[in-house]
């Protein structure tokens, strides 16, 4: 008997998707647009959320998304609504990019009680939007604290905003400390304005 090496992923999982089975098709859908191929990700990803891998209806919607393609909305709601957080997150991505403030918040807050630390911040981008602060910021400091560099950089543009600054120097402070591209400028040109003042 003589040992041959395994097929690689993808020969392996077009051959399963080919034959039918819809979680390679899914698998495969998410190779090929890893890949750049847009065109073949998404047949086998529609062929897997058709075929009611509810897995897939999220990562279908997703790609759809992201090719600008109007179905995106119903294939991200439908994984959503059975229970798939992160797509339900992404609807509210795409929605609030539509301008649907309200239908945002709501997919969000749901994301968010799911334990979604983005969906905590975006709930408190829109909120803030809205021109409700104290609200705004009762949503951005739970991430924020837990080391979110984006909640952090927005709490700080937050209280910066309400003119407190020396806790949004302390925030800005924490998000360049994590990463955040933009906050050591942020920071930087908060204190000279506060020394200058």
């Amino acid at each position: 008997m003589s040992w041959q090496q395994p097929p690689p992923p993808e020969q392996a999982a077009r051959q399963a998707a080919e034959a039918g089975d819809p979680a390679a098709q899914r698998h495969l859908g998410m190779l090929l647009w890893q890949q750049g191929k847009l065109a073949e990700a998404e047949h086998w990803l529609r062929r897997a959320a058709s075929a009611g891998v509810r897995i897939a209806d999220g990562s279908f919607g997703l790609l759809l998304a992201a090719q600008g393609k109007a179905e995106a909305e119903a294939w991200l709601q439908h994984a959503a609504e059975g229970g798939d957080d992160v797509s339900g997150y992404n609807l509210g991505v795409l929605l609030q990019r539509q301008g649907r403030l309200a239908e945002a918040e709501q997919w969000f807050r749901r994301a968010a009680a799911a334990g979604d630390r983005d969906a905590w911040g975006s709930v408190g981008l829109i909120l803030a939007e809205q021109g409700n602060l104290a609200e705004a910021e009762r949503w951005l400091a739970p991430p924020a604290e837990a080391g979110d560099r984006n909640a952090a950089y927005n709490l700080a543009a937050l209280l910066q905003r309400q003119g407190r600054l020396a806790e949004a120097e302390h925030w800005l402070r924490r998000a360049a400390e994590a990463g955040h591209p933009y906050a050591e400028s942020a920071l930087a040109m908060l204190r000279s304005w506060r020394e200058a003042r």
